[in-house]
């Protein structure tokens, strides 16, 4: 499975594709819902399993870093948006 992601302003493109076949899955999102959604899952994951349990089922640890990434990013996105927003109106 190859996973692409693509971003185009505020909109995120995901594709799916099995192999070197034509991609099985096309669609579009708003970068921030998508991403929120990416970000409650992980956190009932981890609510859910921990992390021990984590690393055992798949591994390696749970991607604390890149989590917290995440987190800072919808953030500061929407502190962009609501920037954004704000400046029109001046």
């Amino acid at each position: 499975m190859v996973w692409e992601f693509r971003r185009t302003d505020s909109v995120l493109t995901v594709k799916a594709q099995w192999d070197h076949e034509e991609a099985s899955f096309v669609g579009d999102d708003d970068l921030v819902h998508f991403s929120s959604e990416v970000d409650k899952q992980l956190d009932a994951l981890l609510f859910e399993w921990g992390e021990e349990r984590y690393a055992k089922h798949w591994g390696y640890p749970f991607p604390k870093e890149a989590h917290a990434a995440l987190k800072q990013a919808i953030k500061l996105e929407c502190q962009r948006r609501e920037s954004q927003g704000s400046d029109s109106h001046d």
